[in-house]
């Protein structure tokens, strides 16, 4: 029962900010095509590549934006595959990494489990509408991603981007999102949490606002 709210939640809230959106900023351009450095890459990753966000928290005791940025700082062989190294900061505070790998446009996370190191698959480019991705959460809890193709317009403050992807998941007392632009890479996210000391729930919002794959003509 908890999870289907969650699920309705993340629904209502998608709904919500795409509205919103509308209301803080234009596009920077009409024409995608003058200002997109895209590369043929489901998820972008090289060394330097950087996405700053919108982070918008709200719940029912307060709200406030602050600035969320992943940054591809630099690169790791491991295996004989590139791995590339991803840092997040807040308010130009550093947060956390993780590793990526970008493969035949599936996206893998380098992660630890009982048996030592781990390749899980996060995003993929889907075939069907709806596709699953049925993989793990740090090696050892089992985890399914379900994957959409967005037949509606994503709104940012950075720009309107049509023909993306959504990837969901949820456990019982959290549920995430993340939208994806081909050859842009996270464009969105949102997550939702419910404390369990006070049963409250806290909203998230990430909304792209600058990246080094779109620039002003």
């Amino acid at each position: 029962m908890l999870k289907k709210l969650f699920v309705l939640i993340m629904a209502i809230i998608i709904i919500i900010s795409c509205e919103d959106d509308k209301n803080i900023t234009e596009p920077i351009s009409d024409d995608m095509s003058i200002v997109l450095n895209s590369r043929d890459q489901l998820f972008p990753l090289e060394v330097n590549d950087y996405w700053i966000y919108d982070k918008y928290t709200q719940s029912e005791d307060t709200s406030y934006h602050q600035e969320y940025k992943l940054e591809v700082t630099r690169s790791d062989t491991i295996d004989n595959e590139v791995w590339f190294i991803m840092e997040s900061s807040l308010d130009g505070v550093y947060n956390n990494s993780g590793k990526y790998l970008l493969k035949n446009d599936s996206v893998y996370i380098y992660a630890f489990g009982w048996g030592g190191p781990l390749k899980e698959l996060r995003y993929i480019v889907p075939k069907d509408s709806i596709e699953e991705i049925k993989t793990t959460q740090g090696g050892d809890v089992s985890m399914t991603i379900t994957v959409q193709k967005i037949d509606t317009t994503i709104t940012t403050p950075l720009y309107n981007f049509d023909n993306c992807y959504s990837y969901s998941h949820s456990g019982w007392d959290n549920s995430y999102t993340t939208i994806i632009k081909y050859g842009i890479g996270k464009i969105k996210m949102y997550s939702s949490f419910r404390y369990w000391e006070t049963g409250k729930i806290s909203n998230r919002i990430y909304s792209l606002v600058e990246t080094n794959l779109i620039t002003e003509p």
